[in-house]
């Protein structure tokens, strides 16, 4: 039976031997497809892990070139950029200073009573040329009389002396000066034109002049003379209460205050007197007020009718 069975599938056998053949070539061609792609993919991974360290550098070396730039870039905008100048304040020798340049202007007039130094000229009138020599005058205004007493000192000084114009009334002060810097031989003869200056800024009419007894001026000063006297100018009554200033005018013009700055310390020192009082009464007074109020809360505490039972 089975002699026949074997005899019955030869044939079989032999029609499928060249299939089983090409099936086994078949095989063998992919396995050595396979080996060869394996191969291929190795040699691309090396080569890509040669590669790959030359790609890092250049992109790190592309990195650092750009975060130079930026960096450049802005150190170049910083510098570009200007930084706001902060104004210092002034420190108070500056102040002083400054108030010391631009004092005996008609914005910064001389106060009385205090003193102002400035430039005159020394001329030799019997020199065959004109060449003037520069001196250092300090000059001082006082002792300012006004309306009722002005009326009344001018005529007594000389009885020749005319009332002042319509508009305006005499002052009299004293001035004292003394030649700081002078020559020895060659004198200096103050002779300044004194007039007033309202705050509209009028300069009082000329031509109008009052004899004294102690006039000041019209005597020679040498190097370290001083000299003093009176002197009378006519000053605006028109509006009334409108604030003057005293002009003198000879090789230097320089305004002077009719108030002293003394008296206008002594204003700011009694208003700041009295707001530091004020000040310190108003807490007494808010104290009483609130001790009342709990005098009182207790006194109607203490009036409560206790409750009944």
């Amino acid at each position: 039976m089975s002699g026949k069975f074997i005899h019955n599938k030869a044939p079989l056998l032999i029609v499928m031997s060249p299939f089983v053949l090409a099936m086994a070539s078949c095989d063998a061609e992919e396995t050595q497809d396979e080996a060869d792609i394996v191969k291929e993919v190795s040699r691309v991974d090396e080569v890509v892990a040669e590669n790959e360290p030359e790609e890092t550098e250049q992109i790190e070396e592309t990195v650092v070139e750009e975060e130079d730039e930026e960096a450049s870039e802005e150190l170049d905008v910083e510098e570009n950029v200007e930084e706001p100048e902060v104004e210092e304040p002034e420190t108070e020798a500056e102040t002083e200073e400054e108030t010391t340049v631009d004092l005996g202007k008609r914005t910064n007039p001389v106060p009385l009573n205090e003193s102002i130094q400035f430039t005159v000229q020394i001329v030799d009138y019997e020199a065959e040329e004109y060449n003037p020599e520069e001196g250092l005058l300090e000059v001082t205004l006082s002792n300012l009389m006004s309306g009722d007493d002005a009326y009344t000192f001018i005529p007594e000084e000389n009885q020749f002396n005319e009332e002042a114009p319509e508009g305006y009334e005499w002052i009299v002060f004293d001035i004292e000066a003394t030649l700081l810097e002078g020559d020895e031989n060659i004198p200096y003869m103050p002779m300044p034109t004194i007039s007033t200056v309202s705050e509209s800024g009028a300069e009082s009419p000329d031509g109008h002049y009052a004899t004294l007894n102690n006039e000041f001026g019209y005597i020679d000063l040498f190097d370290g003379g001083t000299t003093s006297g009176k002197q009378a100018a006519i000053a605006p009554v028109e509006p009334v209460d409108e604030p003057y200033l005293i002009k003198w005018s000879e090789d230097s013009t320089v305004f002077f205050d009719i108030e002293a700055g003394d008296d206008l310390g002594d204003d700011d020192q009694e208003t700041d007197t009295e707001t530091e009082e004020a000040v310190a009464e108003e807490p007494i007074e808010a104290e009483v007020e609130e001790t009342e109020e709990t005098e009182e809360e207790l006194i109607q505490d203490e009036m409560v009718e206790p409750e009944r039972i």
